[in-house]
């Protein structure tokens, strides 16, 4: 059942060492989370292969029509053999949006039930992008929110990332055949325009030290990775 139980017993205990709160809230949350995205998984298999079964008898009733095209022209069964071919594409679209319904909600449950304010765990992301093509031009701005993080499991403020909203905006323009080349493209990206001020990433710790009279005092540290203020970037692409 396990194939390395030495491993796990000194994964577990390193983990009891550092914290034994947070491997007690670990050991009792996982079973429930494995419980709810075992039953999530289980009915998206069903229904996917469903589908597919569903697909596959599709198929095979446009190659049986095909292949005798005479006989139902021979019958005048084009009706019956129309009416069969909307009823399965209409049932593959309904087990199709059944299982597009439950792909898109096993990732946020995932999230919802895996969350935990560990270290570098955000709590909220998100993204966006409005993209714009017009013949030979294309723009596009993406935007993307991190929420705050914590860069160490002490949960402490002072070791803390503050949320950042960041958006980059790209241009460009295809010219095709010009000057004998067979395209020339000119790009233009600007990243951060709005100037935010933030940091991704960084480092934490804690130490202690001793007093004359024996006492420890705990300090804490952290370090932080500034990112680059707004900042443009030319390209040009040949293409001969």
């Amino acid at each position: 059942m396990f194939k390395n139980p030495v491993m796990i017993l000194v994964c577990l205990g390193m983990m009891i060492a550092i914290s034994w709160q947070l491997t007690l809230f670990v050991l009792v949350l996982l079973p429930i989370a494995g419980v709810a995205m075992g039953k999530i998984g289980k009915r998206l298999k069903r229904t996917s292969l469903e589908g597919q079964q569903q697909w596959g008898l599709i198929m095979s009733n446009i190659e049986e029509t095909l292949g005798g095209l005479r006989i139902i022209k021979a019958f005048n069964a084009e009706d019956k053999v129309k009416k069969r071919f909307h009823e399965g594409t209409e049932k593959f679209f309904r087990i199709s949006n059944r299982v597009a319904r439950r792909q898109a909600l096993a990732h946020p449950m995932s999230e919802f039930l895996g969350t935990t304010t560990i270290a570098f765990s955000p709590s909220v992301l998100f993204n966006n992008a409005f993209n714009f093509h017009w013949r030979g031009l294309d723009a596009s701005l993406q935007s993307h929110y991190v929420s705050r993080q914590f860069l160490s499991n002490a949960q402490s403020r002072e070791q803390m990332l503050d949320a950042y909203f960041v958006s980059d905006l790209n241009l460009g323009y295809s010219f095709g055949s010009v000057l004998g080349l067979r395209e020339l493209r000119l790009g233009l990206s600007v990243y951060n325009i709005f100037n935010e001020k933030y940091e991704n990433n960084g480092y934490a710790g804690a130490g202690y030290t001793v007093g004359e009279n024996g006492e420890k005092t705990i300090y804490r540290y952290a370090g932080y990775a500034a990112q680059a203020p707004t900042n443009v970037l030319a390209t040009v692409t040949v293409k001969f």
